[in-house]
């Protein structure tokens, strides 16, 4: 991986930010590429230029251990580790004669020693780097690699936080990146990274989309700015003369002043500042993202852009409709979800917690691998659920890379099984089932201990054995009911898995039915046919797993239909809606997704939010993709595309609130679109798919390939 000659180097503890440089001379360079690690962050620079244009690298990963000491939730797992490295082609960036190579680090996770609220989580008191740079010079390959002759020094960007910001202090001059101050000093060698390194594959973040912003308010030299939606970037400034200070938020106060709740609150405020800047030179944050909807500017500036920055996945699904809050949410959920992938990493919020919360992540997984080409985020977000697994018990964390946090033992743990599970489904590599299969045993195995007579009745002694999660009014569904469900519809993913795999279930079947019984036995009214009075979704729970009976199914359908809106939280939400889907109750699905009656999304919409909020009041962050899970049934329902099987199907479940409907996925089977619209007393459609394709509708089937157009008396679906 790197030649035993090249040596990890660190620098001065006190500095946040370093910039490190390397010179050579080439006489005749021409094939030439760099290997290279910087912990946290890195930005690589050759002979003054930019190298690629990737953001926050290398990806955020659970690099090493850390004091666990101070973790609100107690911890004393031993987890795994890793960090990646990176290559880039340097070949036209190479010249004949002197080189200057400059790398610039910032803390980025690794080194995060402000925010508290998870408790103090530092990986590292110091940054490191290694790198390596080989080149062929008239038929000979040469080396220029990391090692104590380099040199450093401290550069303009004296704080960067992750959390918070960064300040730049520029003294009147531009950065440079060619040039080595005169007091610049020898690096340090260091020990060797004692964990697994690998090169990274997958996709980085960087710069994906460029918004405007307009003023909204000029009051006491505070300007407020608004750009189009909420975002997760930067905003990009011009210096004029002065300092500069660039705060973020997420809403304006009734007073139209910034209001800092949704991103944080008071007490984490997304700030930078920029000390003597030059006049013309561009002011940007380098080693963090902000994410907001406002920001405030103080000093002489421009203001010229906002740029949306994210991991660089493409999104695969096209969707509109006659339905104004159908459109909402598939253009909230996309925004929401990309907001929140950094580092290749599916965050709760891309703000305030920033974290890989595993219940989030798992209940989103499967619609965010059908909105985005998302294979290798998800590759590589799967290895940081096996590393955040305790090696002894099986113990899955809540967050992953781990970096403390609360949540249960069931609806959160259950991303070891549930991420590959939905990966298989979507790109059919079992690979990464085999991968890890046995890490979903050790789990079951640490479950067990977690039970009480069949059901999930606690967490580690001092943790949080969450079940349920931002219901609208306070949480009546047991811990242990919500647990318990995530247990039992774990080890029916087990089971199909294990039929992949040819592995034997039946060490886990004893489990799975004795969990059952008792979740029937603990939760079911026999008088009535419902589970936990049926409150916040519970009868959706147990049909899901197939329990309850007719009853069940009528007091679910009766509930919901009277009530034309949610009850129900974070998990409960997307459950119901499957439910409803299964049982072939498309209307009242449709009535739930569209209502604007409060708690619903059109009362998100109607409110003029532009991303996905953390509780349907929008107490919380507003930045939540977790509710968005509920989106792919707009793919898979209303506009009937289904993939995963051995072949394409369309199979629209048209209902009397939509009247004309397209959408488009492009997966590894092609494209596939369907588009239909209401046409008095007729509905026509018309369908594309670049493979073999089945068109569903009406009791009738067809074959097509290609264009394919159809109508139907209305009355006929």
């Amino acid at each position: 991986m790197f030649h035993k000659t090249t040596s990890w180097i660190t620098f001065d503890k006190a500095l946040q930010s370093v910039s490190v440089y390397k010179t050579f001379v080439a006489e005749k360079p021409s094939a030439a590429e760099i290997k290279i690690c910087g912990l946290g962050f890195f930005e690589l620079y050759l002979n003054g230029n930019r190298v690629g244009n990737d953001l926050f690298t290398p990806a955020w990963t659970d690099y090493c251990s850390f004091d666990k000491s101070t973790l609100t939730y107690p911890s004393q797992d031993e987890t795994s580790h890793r960090a990646y490295y990176l290559k880039y082609n340097l070949q036209n960036a190479l010249v004949k004669g002197n080189n200057t190579l400059c790398v610039v680090l910032g803390n980025g996770f690794y080194r995060q020693t402000r925010r508290v609220a998870e408790g103090r989580l530092v990986y590292s008191e110091q940054l490191r780097l290694i790198f390596e740079l080989s080149y062929t010079d008239g038929g000979r390959r040469f080396v220029v690699s990391s090692d104590p002759s380099c040199l450093y020094s401290a550069n303009f960007i004296k704080e960067n936080n992750i959390f918070y910001g960064e300040k730049h202090d520029y003294e009147n001059r531009l950065p440079d990146y060619v040039h080595i101050p005169e007091n610049a000093r020898f690096c340090e060698k260091t020990e060797d990274y004692p964990y697994l390194m690998e090169e990274q594959t997958c996709p980085p973040d960087c710069i994906t989309d460029i918004f405007p912003c307009t003023q909204v308010l000029n009051k006491g030299g505070m300007r407020i700015f608004r750009v189009p939606e909420e975002i997760s970037g930067r905003a990009v400034i011009r210096a004029g003369k002065g300092n500069v200070r660039v705060t973020y938020f997420g809403e304006l106060g009734a007073d139209g002043m910034p209001d800092y709740n949704s991103a944080g609150g008071a007490d984490q405020i997304q700030e930078d500042e920029f000390i003597a800047p030059p006049s013309g030179a561009l002011l940007f944050p380098r080693f963090t993202w902000h994410a907001f909807r406002y920001f405030s500017v103080e000093g002489n500036c421009d203001v010229l852009r906002a740029e949306l920055i994210r991991t660089n996945v493409r999104r695969t699904v096209e969707f509109h409709c006659s339905s104004p809050v159908l459109n909402w949410l598939f253009n909230a959920y996309c925004r929401t979800q990309t907001n929140n992938f950094h580092g290749s990493v599916p965050s709760d919020c891309p703000h305030r917690e920033r974290l890989g919360y595993t219940g989030d992540g798992q209940l989103a997984a499967e619609t965010a691998m059908l909105f985005f080409d998302a294979d290798k985020l998800y590759r590589k977000w799967i290895d940081d659920i096996l590393d955040c697994q305790d090696k002894k018990s099986g113990h899955i964390q809540h967050t992953a890379p781990f970096y403390g946090g609360g949540g249960g033992p069931g609806g959160w743990g259950c991303a070891v099984v549930v991420v590959p599970y939905r990966h298989y489904c979507r790109y059919g590599d079992a690979a990464v089932l085999k991968k890890s299969f046995p890490n979903m045993r050790k789990w079951v195995e640490s479950m067990r201990g977690f039970c009480e007579n069949g059901l999930v009745v606690r967490e580690y002694a001092g943790g949080w054995c969450l079940g349920e999660w931002c219901t609208p009014d306070k949480p009546v569904l047991p811990e242990s009911f919500v647990n318990t469900y995530y247990l039992i519809k774990s080890l029916s993913y087990m089971k199909e898995i294990c039929g992949v795999l040819n592995e034997d279930f039946t060490p886990y079947g004893a489990l799975m039915r004795e969990s059952l019984a008792a979740f029937e036995r603990a939760f079911y009214d026999e008088k009535n046919g419902s589970f936990c009075g049926g409150a916040q979704g519970a009868d959706a729970f147990a049909l899901s797993l197939g329990l309850g009976d007719a009853r069940t199914r009528e007091n679910l359908i009766g509930k919901y239909d009277k009530l034309g809106a949610f009850d129900t939280g974070m998990f409960g939400t997307e459950v119901l809606c499957g439910v409803l889907a299964s049982l072939n109750e498309y209307e009242l699905l449709f009535k739930l997704l569209a209502s604007e009656k409060y708690p619903s999304f059109g009362y998100e919409m109607a409110a003029g939010a532009t991303t996905i909020w953390e509780d349907w009041k929008g107490e919380g962050s507003h930045d939540h993709p977790m509710f968005g899970a509920s989106a792919k049934y707009l793919v898979t329902v209303f506009a009937g595309i289904d993939d995963t099987k051995n072949g394409v199907i369309v199979a629209p479940k048209t209902v009397k609130g939509i009247n004309g409907l397209f959408c488009s996925l492009r997966s590894k089977r092609g494209l596939i679109s369907v588009r239909y619209e209401k046409r008095g007393a007729k509905i026509c459609f018309e369908l594309e798919s670049e493979q073999n394709a089945v068109f569903e509708y009406g009791g009738e089937t067809h074959g097509f390939s290609g264009r394919f157009y159809a109508e139907y008396p209305i009355d006929k679906g």
